[in-house]
């Protein structure tokens, strides 16, 4: 049976409970918020698949010399889009071309005022839903069976998460397959939805943005709105948020020594902010944002170049 004895191994994927045959584990927070997996040991038949399935004790690493990634930078000419997303805008346009397929997408979203959690998307209006930044850590436990189901029954599927996310989903499923296109976004860590949730109680928030553009991709602010109709609006640097999340004072643990770094998350693509592209190429720089771009398999660069 799986036992979480250091905190560091386990990101709370779920995918433990998910493969478990007599249902003997279940998800529970510790009092950091964070989610772990908790065994009836009564129920236990003791069959290993919790063990097979856990991208910590299965890490599947890249070969030790792997052929270097394409990397690029873009941004989508669609400037509505663009502004609605966090850098570029690339994913929403992966994204649509799946949907335009007949496929679906699924990517964290904001399922109330103070829970992300990963949802399915099947049309191109609510793309947008899974656009932009949330910095918490998302529930994709409750979404695996239907994306088992999609992937099963034929239908282009865009999984998008953090890269122990993409990981946890190509663990569970072995091989990875053809009609499964993974997008991981280079990521800090994710912070406790517990203390994300007592910041937005104390905010007395109805909303959050965590990256608005309006005053430039390069200096963002935190936009909240209030239940009474207030807004707040405030740089990222100043946001006390913010600086819980980068001082990494409300990560996971497991972040720090993350079991799905160095692009071994057997991810197709990668995406992130491109900081610093006003230095490499000035010409891509308007301060409304632009993506760093990694083609790391042959569905990833087919993708990309499908959309282009």
């Amino acid at each position: 049976m799986i036992q979480i004895k250091d905190k560091t191994k386990c990101v709370g994927c779920g995918c433990c409970a998910f493969t478990c045959p007599s249902h003997c584990i279940t998800l529970k927070p510790d009092n950091e918020g964070f989610i772990y997996p908790y065994v009836d040991e009564g129920t236990c038949i003791e069959c290993g698949k919790c063990h097979q399935v856990c991208l910590v004790e299965n890490p599947h690493p890249h070969p030790s010399t792997p052929s270097p990634p394409k990397m690029m930078a873009a941004y989508i000419r669609n400037d509505d889009t663009r502004m609605a997303s966090s850098s570029g805008g690339i994913f929403p346009a992966l994204a649509h071309g799946i949907i335009k397929k007949g496929g679906v997408v699924y990517g964290a979203a904001f399922i109330s005022n103070d829970r992300v959690q990963h949802i399915r998307v099947s049309s191109y209006h609510d793309i947008k839903k899974l656009q932009g930044s949330k910095y918490v850590q998302s529930d994709i436990y409750c979404i695996i069976p239907t994306i088992i189901k999609d992937i099963k029954n034929g239908l282009p599927v865009l999984f998008s998460g953090t890269p122990c996310q993409v990981k946890a989903l190509n663990n569970l499923l072995g091989n990875a397959p053809q009609n499964l296109l993974s997008i991981e976004v280079v990521c800090h860590g994710v912070p406790s939805p517990m203390v994300f949730s007592r910041y937005m109680k104390e905010m007395k928030a109805s909303s959050i943005s965590f990256r608005n553009k309006e005053r430039g991709w390069s200096d963002y602010d935190v936009v909240i709105h209030q239940t009474d109709g207030r807004t707040i609006k405030e740089k990222a640097s100043q946001n006390v948020y913010m600086k819980g999340l980068i001082q990494n004072l409300t990560l996971r643990p497991s972040c720090s020594s993350c079991p799905a770094r160095s692009f071994s998350s057997r991810a197709d693509i990668t995406l992130g902010d491109l900081w610093g592209i006003q230095h490499i190429a000035p010409q891509l720089f308007d301060d409304k944002g632009t993506s760093v771009v990694f083609l790391h398999s042959p569905k990833g660069t087919s993708a990309w170049h499908d959309n282009n």
